[in-house]
């Protein structure tokens, strides 16, 4: 309805895009998306729901590209930074995707998904101590109905043992 009474509506046009990636119209929220950040394009949210399009599509370098030119709009966003560090890591950028990372905690230290990323990134990096102290933020962070939870436990586990194999006592 919001566009049947402004049809130049970005933020509209962003929200509904959000709404058909959910539904699987991946075709169709790209179309909204595009329209949103024509409309809007110095509005940070068209720019992060093109990003989230396309990252969708496994256009990673596009949405990185989107996520870069929303946080020159809007650099605390959170949210934005740790999109932008997931298509850092599909991209192979495992430094720069580790410090939007701890961009987007910086910003908000409840990030728990943020934690959780950031653990995964040092702990494939080797950096096990650092990797450990994010794993065990996470668990008291997330709430206990968190359903990625038993995951991290068990990442948790093995990045301790994957430091005992390294570093033996």
């Amino acid at each position: 309805q919001a566009l049947a009474l402004d049809p130049e509506y970005a933020l509209a046009y962003s929200l509904r895009s959000r709404v058909r990636m959910n539904c699987d119209d991946l075709e169709g929220a790209r179309l909204d998306a595009d329209q949103a950040v024509r409309l809007g394009p110095q509005d940070s949210e068209g720019h992060a729901t093109l990003g989230l399009i396309l990252a969708a599509s496994k256009e990673f370098k596009g949405a990185f590209e989107e996520f870069a030119t929303a946080l020159q709009i809007n650099p605390r966003d959170a949210e934005v930074h740790y999109n932008r560090a997931a298509a850092h890591l599909r991209l192979g950028h495992f430094q720069e995707g580790l410090e939007d990372l701890t961009q987007a905690l910086t910003i908000d230290p409840s990030y728990y998904d943020a934690y959780a990323g950031r653990g995964r990134v040092r702990a494939a990096l080797k950096k096990f101590d650092e990797a450990i102290q994010d794993f065990e933020e996470v668990l008291k962070r997330a709430p206990s109905d968190w359903p990625d939870r038993s995951a991290i436990t068990a990442e948790l586990e093995q990045t301790r043992l994957a430091r005992k194999r390294t570093h033996p006592r």
